[in-house]
């Protein structure tokens, strides 16, 4: 996953790594990542703009891409830095 640290006046993401059993999938690997990245707290030195309470409803793997559906709340709340940001992270 990756979480936001404010350095100065600069936003940059940083990874943090999400322990996966090996013979998962690809798809409850992603899953596992996105849930951790939701209902975790925020650190002193790292943040998330992802707001409270956004839940993952759905998530596929298909030849295509990867499909991620969050809840409403997702899209609620902030400018567009924190749209951003939170866009990143979930890339």
């Amino acid at each position: 996953t990756y979480w936001l640290q404010a350095t100065g006046e600069h936003i940059r993401l940083v990874p943090h790594e999400v322990a996966v059993k090996p013979e998962d999938s690809q798809e409850v690997a992603l899953k596992a990542a996105l849930d951790q990245l939701l209902t975790s707290s925020k650190t002193s030195d790292l943040t998330t703009t992802i707001p409270a309470g956004t839940r993952l409803l759905n998530l596929q793997v298909t030849e295509t891409g990867i499909y991620v559906n969050l809840s409403r709340e997702f899209t609620q709340g902030g400018g567009s830095t924190s749209m951003i940001g939170r866009v990143a992270q979930v890339l």
